[in-house]
C-alpha cells in the first residue's frame, strides 16, 4: 500500500483474517495522511497462478475520487512462460518419440535381413539416443525452473535468491499443488529417459525388456498425467474426467510432435545407408505407418481440445473479450494450419525427399503451437479471469482493512 508521499503505509506483514481465512488483513500506520493510496495485491491459487489487483482508496473527507499512483501490469511471466515452453517440447518429443519407435520405426524394418537391418537399426539407436537425451535436458532444465520461478515468486524473492543461499525454497515448492505435482511429472519423466537407456542395454534379454518397458509405461503415462494435476484441469471439483481428457490431449501431442521429430530428425538419417528400391520401399513404409498414427493423433487432439475449450470457458463471448480466449483461437487456427499441412503431406507419402521437407515445415509450426499452449498453461481460465476469483472457481479474494480496536 502506497501513500501520497510514495512511501509505504502498511505498519506490518499481511496476514489472513482469523475469521475468515480468504480475507487479507493489512496492518497500517497510524494518523495516515490525507490523500491517495494505492493498494497492489497478490496471491499464488493452487495451480501456480499469481492472481493480483491493484485498486485506490482515499484517506479524508470531501476529496474527489482516489487515483491510482501505479497500474496492473501484464500477468504472463515471459520467463515462466518459456521454461513450461522448453518444457513441453522435450516432454512431447520424449515420449512421443519413443512411442513412434515401438509403433512406427521397429516394424517398418523387420523385413530387412542380416547385417543390412543390424545397421539400420543401430543407426537408429544411437539416433534416438541423441534426440531422447536432448529432450530429457529440456524437460530437467525447462520443468525445474518453471517449478523454481513459480516458488519464488509465491515466497516473494528473485529468482537466484534460493540459488545464492539467501531464500526458502522447498517450502514455496511444496506450498501449491503446481509446485508438487509439476516436480512428480519431471522425475517421473527422468525416469522415463534413464529406463529407455536401461532398454538399450538389457535389449537381448526378453525378459528383463518386458520388464524396462512394463515400468516405462508407469514413468511415461505419470510423466503424461502430471501437467493436468498440477494445471487447470487438477483444479478441486473438476474430477477424474479433465484429467483423463487434458493427458489424452498431451499424449495426441507427443505422438505427433514426437513423431515427426523422430521421422525428421532419426529415421531418415537411418535409412541413408539402403540403397535403391529397398530404401524407398522401407522409407514408405515408415511415412504410411506414422500417417496412420498422426490422423488418430489429430483426432484425440480435436476432441479432446473441445472439450477441454468447454470447461474452461463460460461464455462464448470470453472468446475474444479474455486473453485465455483469444490465446485459444490462435492455437486453433495453427492446428487447423497443421491439419491441412498433414493432409497434403498424406497424399505424396512415396516421395520421402519432399515429405522430410514439408515435415520440416509442420514442425516449425508445431513448435510455434506449443507456445501458444505453454501461454494457455499460464493464464487463468477465461471462466476465473472473467469472474476475477481464483482457480477453484470460488469467490472473489478479498483485501480488508481493520483499524485497530479502541480506534477512529
Amino acid at each position: 500500500m502506497i501513500g501520497p508521499n510514495g512511501l509505504s503505509a502498511a505498519a506490518g506483514e499481511a496476514r489472513l483474517s482469523k475469521q475468515d481465512v480468504r480475507a487479507l488483513v493489512v496492518p497500517l500506520a497510524p494518523k495516515l495522511a490525507n490523500g491517495d493510496y494505492t493498494v497492489r495485491w497478490r496471491v499464488a491459487s493452487t495451480d501456480g497462478h499469481l492472481v493480483g489487483g491493484v485498486f485506490a482508496l482515499g484517506v479524508g473527507a470531501g476529496r474527489p475520487p482516489p487515483q491510482l499512483a501505479t497500474t496492473e501490469g501484464s500477468s504472463v511471466d515471459s520467463g515462466l512462460l518459456v521454461a513450461r515452453f522448453l518444457y513441453f517440447i522435450g516432454l512431447l518429443v520424449l515420449v512421443g518419440g519413443a512411442i513412434v519407435r515401438l509403433a512406427v520405426f521397429t516394424p517398418s524394418v523387420q523385413s530387412l535381413r542380416g547385417e543390412t537391418r543390424a545397421e539400420v537399426v543401430d543407426s537408429e539407436r544411437t539416433g534416438f539416443g541423441v534426440l531422447a537425451f536432448a529432450a530429457a535436458a529440456l524437460i530437467v532444465v525447462g520443468g525445474w525452473a518453471a517449478v523454481v520461478r513459480q516458488a519464488t515468486q509465491v515466497a516473494g524473492i528473485s529468482f537466484w535468491a534460493p540459488l545464492e543461499g539467501n531464500g526458502p525454497l522447498v517450502a514455496p515448492i511444496g506450498a501449491t499443488r503446481f509446485g508438487r505435482e509439476f516436480g512428480h511429472a519431471i522425475n517421473a519423466a527422468t525416469v522415463f529417459f534413464v529406463l529407455i537407456l536401461v532398454g538399450y542395454a538389457v535389449r537381448r534379454h526378453r525378459a528383463a525388456i518386458y520388464g524396462v518397458i512394463a515400468i516405462a509405461l508407469v514413468a511415461g503415462g505419470w510423466a503424461v498425467i502430471g501437467p493436468g494435476l498440477s494445471g487447470h484441469a487438477g483444479d478441486p471439483g473438476r474430477g477424474w474426467l479433465t484429467i483423463v481428457v487434458d493427458a489424452l490431449h498431451l499424449g495426441g501431442a507427443a505422438v505427433w510432435i514426437g513423431g515427426l521429430a523422430h521421422l525428421f530428425v532419426v529415421a531418415a538419417p537411418a535409412t541413408a545407408s539402403l540403397v535403391g528400391e529397398e530404401r524407398r520401399r522401407v522409407r514408405l513404409e515408415i511415412a504410411q505407418r506414422f500417417s496412420r498414427i498422426a490422423l488418430a493423433s489429430v483426432v484425440v487432439i480435436g476432441v479432446t481440445g473441445i472439450a477441454r475449450a468447454l470447461w474452461e470457458l463460460g461464455a462464448v463471448s470470453q472468446i475474444w473479450t479474455t486473453a485465455y480466449g483469444r490465446t485459444l483461437v490462435i492455437k486453433s487456427v495453427l492446428l487447423g494450419a497443421l491439419v491441412v499441412l498433414g493432409y497434403l503431406n498424406r497424399r505424396e507419402l512415396s516421395d520421402f525427399t519432399a515429405l522430410r521437407r514439408r515435415v520440416a515445415v509442420e514442425l516449425s509450426l508445431l513448435v510455434t503451437l506449443t507456445a501458444a499452449v505453454s501461454l494457455l498453461t499460464d493464464l487463468p481460465p477465461a471462466s476465473s479471469a472473467a469472474s476475477s476469483s481464483g482457480a477453484s472457481g470460488g469467490p472473489p479474494a478479498t483485501v480488508v482493512q481493520q483499524a485497530p480496536r479502541g480506534t477512529r
